[in-house]
This record gives C-alpha cells, structure tokens and sequence, in this order.
C-alpha cells in the first residue's frame, strides 16, 4: 500500500514537471518567434526607408544641389 502511495506521488510530481517542461518549451518557441517577427518587421521597414530615399534621390535634378536659395556669393574684404 505504501508503495502504491509512493508511486502515486512520483507520477503526480512528474505529470507537474513535464508539464512546467512543456510549457516552459511553449514560451521559449513563442519568444523566439516574437523576436523574430519584430527583426523582420524592423527589416522591411528599412528597406522601404531605403528604397523611398533612393527614389527621392533618383528624382533630384542633377547640378541643383549644395547652394540655398537666393545665397551670395561671399564678400571678399
């Protein structure tokens, strides 16, 4: 009868352990994941930014860039 008893609160113990095992292994899988959603996610955000300002720059006409508006030349004295 002891035995059966003791056998019984192993298996209850193991039961509660495997189950802190498995959903331990369940919330590493569901980390790992989010975290790699989120660099992806960062990932295409940056190629659009990149890709928008490239198509910026390719619409810039050429020689226009460097000088304000209305600048003068500086005074030489």
């Amino acid at each position: 009868m002891v035995a059966d008893e003791v056998l019984q609160q192993w298996l209850n113990n193991f039961d509660k352990n495997r189950g802190k095992a498995l959903l331990s292994t369940i919330s590493k899988s569901t980390a790992n994941a989010d975290a790699r959603i989120t660099k992806d996610h960062r990932d295409q955000r940056w190629k659009e930014r990149k890709n928008c300002d490239e198509e910026k720059d390719s619409k810039k006409p050429a020689g226009k860039g460097g000088k304000a508006r209305g600048a003068k030349p500086a005074a030489d004295g």
